[in-house]
């Protein structure tokens, strides 16, 4: 039973992963030439218990190759400006201040 439940989230977050990235335009959000295959926690890396974090505004698709090299303050700055584009500012102030953090990242005063 556990082995199947772990297989069947498995293939729901393969499934998530696949079809934000096709939402996306399937190339890497980083070099923007390769093919995405990977999901990144971007603006706020991956916390246990919050599952908050996993979502389309802390997503960005990259691929293996440029996975490395997304942990950086101008990463997630580039990419604020992108998802504030992409979903609007208000909405992404809304997910920072709902997270279940003790201390909110200080990302929209950039």
């Amino acid at each position: 039973y556990l082995l199947h439940r772990g297989c069947m989230g498995i293939v729901r977050n393969e499934q998530y992963k696949a079809d934000l990235i096709e939402k996306r335009g399937y190339n890497c959000e980083y070099c923007k030439i390769r093919r995405a295959t990977e999901l990144h926690h971007a603006l706020i890396g991956r916390r246990k218990g919050v599952k908050e974090l996993d979502c389309e505004y802390n997503y960005m698709c990259v691929c293996q190759t440029c996975h490395p090299k997304t942990d950086t303050q101008e990463v997630k700055t580039r990419f604020w400006g992108v998802q504030c584009e992409r979903y609007g500012f208000e909405t992404m102030i809304k997910w920072i201040k709902s997270l279940p953090l003790k201390l909110k990242p200080d990302l929209y005063m950039v």
